[in-house]
């Protein structure tokens, strides 16, 4: 059972870590079109 939950846990641990991942990368995303549209402006 503590194997289970450790393994369970780690799942979650990556999941986490890829939408952490993906939610950075769009801000990046969005902070460089801001850029852009401020210097075309």
């Amino acid at each position: 059972e503590h194997d289970l939950n450790s393994e369970r846990s780690e799942v979650n641990y990556s999941q986490a870590a890829a939408r952490l991942a993906e939610a950075s990368a769009q801000l990046r995303t969005i902070e460089e079109l801001r850029k852009r549209a401020r210097s075309l402006g």
